[in-house]
């Protein structure tokens, strides 16, 4: 599948036939690499582009391409660098790029919606891959996404719950800021293998109205509500989100639900469900329980560059150069 793409935009790019042969096999070899590593992608210009600032996301690219023999160069705090304030301004930047320079793939994270979108729309030699984008943005018919984010989170899944055929049993609990690019691409990735969702949000961070449209076409369940109430016992995975705080004057506006998880909520969950965080994160969840088997944020930090490296090598090599 990746190997007829030209771009990686969103989690609809991970048909489910793809994520369960292709790409899990793709992944477990990378895995098995570790850091040892490989030189893959030996002669390989990557460049990561990010217009606004993510180390995890940096670091986890860096890695990925490093690990495999490629070279990473990083072009950070883009927009106060490069003047690129505008989409034709980034479509022709992006030109510049594929006319002038040795790079084979940009990694691009863009501060606000759509704006992956616009500069894949120009690029023919360079491959790209969508690294998270600006937040919800009505008046754009993009919805924002972070695909690797979404790959990552599904390794780790994977891992906790085997049996991709049990999976129409999952039921996931989603909660705080559900606006973020993470959420989008976690809901909408998972919507194929008819998971079921419970939404907690507060009125002014609700999942996107064009996220739930997507899940009710597809016939997914889903539950939307203001508080966690009774769901802890009855769900197997908890995704929790920072909250968002606005910043002003001499005051600190925090949106959000008042959802915490710490010791106590830990130990109200059924045997065997797991706490995600995309990181990074606030109050919802407590370094206490960092050493909590439950807890797999770590897990999901090192599945994020697992999975990098096996969509680098995929989007980057031929069939042939694999070894798997």
């Amino acid at each position: 599948m990746a190997e007829k793409l030209r771009h990686i935009l969103s989690p609809i790019d991970f048909p489910k036939a793809w994520l369960e042969e292709e790409f899990l096999k793709e992944a477990a070899s990378m895995a098995r690499l570790g850091r040892q590593g490989s030189n893959a992608l030996r002669g390989k210009n990557i460049l990561g582009w990010f217009f606004d600032p993510s180390v995890i996301t940096v670091i986890s690219f860096r890695t990925a391409v490093e690990r495999l023999g490629g070279r990473f160069i990083e072009e950070g705090s883009a927009l106060t660098t490069t003047g690129v304030t505008s989409e034709q301004a980034l479509q022709d930047a992006v030109k510049n790029l594929e006319d002038n320079s040795d790079i084979d793939c940009l990694v691009l994270r863009y501060h606000q919606t759509g704006g992956v979108i616009v500069a894949a729309a120009v690029a023919n030699r360079i491959r790209m891959i969508n690294a998270g984008e600006g937040r919800q943005d009505l008046s754009h018919q993009a919805v924002p996404h972070h695909p690797t984010q979404f790959l990552a989170d599904f390794l780790t899944i994977q891992h906790h719950f085997p049996d991709l055929n049990d999976w129409k049993n999952l039921r996931i609990l989603v909660a705080g800021d559900l606006q973020w690019d993470r959420v989008n691409s976690l809901v909408m990735g998972l919507a194929q293998f008819r998971v079921r969702f419970d939404f907690i949000s507060s009125a002014v961070l609700p999942l996107d109205n064009r996220v739930v449209s997507y899940l009710r076409d597809l016939g997914v369940r889903f539950t939307t509500d203001r508080t966690l109430k009774g769901l802890l016992p009855q769900v197997d995975i908890v995704y929790l989100t920072k909250q968002r705080t606005f910043r002003g004057g001499n005051h600190n506006l925090t949106y959000g639900v008042n959802v915490e998880v710490g010791p106590q909520e830990i130990d109200r969950m059924k045997e065997g469900a797991i706490v995600m965080h995309p990181m990074p994160r606030g109050e919802e969840l407590s370094p206490e329980t960092d050493d909590y088997p439950r807890i797999v944020w770590r897990e999901q930090a090192k599945n994020g560059t697992i999975a990098r490296m096996a969509l680098l090598r995929m989007l980057l090599t031929s069939s042939t150069d694999r070894c798997y």
